[in-house]
């Protein structure tokens, strides 16, 4: 298997975001799900109805870190549990 540099990979990456609109959407969906299902378990754990702009950043960063580790995640791994922060 030849090796490829990082940056090969995310010119490869891209190339395809850009080709398959189907490929790009299944990316656009995983993201914005991180993002909504760490917003859902950010206000059950805290018993906020409202989100204040601190809420959000801090939403924002967990659901970006969940994102990446379920995308590292290989075939064998399991599903990761949802990180629940005291708030």
């Amino acid at each position: 298997m030849p090796k490829i540099t990082i940056a090969q990979a995310i010119k490869c990456l891209i190339t395809a975001l850009k080709k398959d609109p189907g490929y790009r959407y299944s990316w656009q969906a995983n993201i914005a799900m991180a993002y909504k299902d760490n917003e859902y378990w950010y206000r059950k754990a805290s018993k906020r109805r409202y989100m204040t702009k601190a809420d959000r950043h801090a939403i924002a960063n967990k659901a970006a870190d969940y994102f990446l580790t379920i995308l590292c995640m290989t075939s064998k791994s399991k599903k990761p549990a949802p990180k629940r922060s005291k708030q």
